[in-house]
């Protein structure tokens, strides 16, 4: 990866740090329009549209990001939290346990995916989730 990519990855970054989601979505987009795949660039701009109340947008750039790099925990995890914007909550349950099996998956994680379980209508499925995420948090 280039010096260039890595710096504008990093100005996305600081720029969502700081709550501009506008500023970094039109980063990410010049980012993508030299390199499509990239999946740093579309978890970035995937999380830049979640913030600015853009699920379905959100989810379809985490699932592009997912299509190259597969086991990304963190983009797993905000895949899983778009899909419970959405209302998704089966969808977003088979993702956050897929989040949850690798290692050192946060208490975060284990508390979506109880949440997942919970929206329908699973309390005591949803009940380990959640002891773990209190267990780790």
């Amino acid at each position: 990866m280039s010096a260039s990519l890595n710096n504008k990855l990093r100005n996305a970054r600081t720029l969502l740090q700081n709550g501009d989601t506008a500023a970094a979505l039109a980063l990410c987009g010049e980012i993508l329009g030299k390199a499509p795949r990239n999946p740093e660039a579309l978890t970035l701009r995937g999380i830049a549209a979640l913030m600015s109340g853009a699920p379905a947008e959100a989810a379809r750039d985490f699932r592009q990001a997912l299509n190259t790099a597969p086991r990304d925990g963190a983009t797993l995890e905000y895949l899983g939290l778009a899909l419970l914007n959405l209302g998704e909550f089966a969808e977003a349950e088979a993702v956050l346990r897929r989040a949850s099996l690798l290692a050192g998956a946060p208490a975060s994680v284990w508390m979506r995916l109880g949440l997942a379980t919970l929206h329908q209508g699973r309390a005591t499925a949803a009940l380990p989730a959640l002891q773990q995420a209190v267990a780790l948090a």
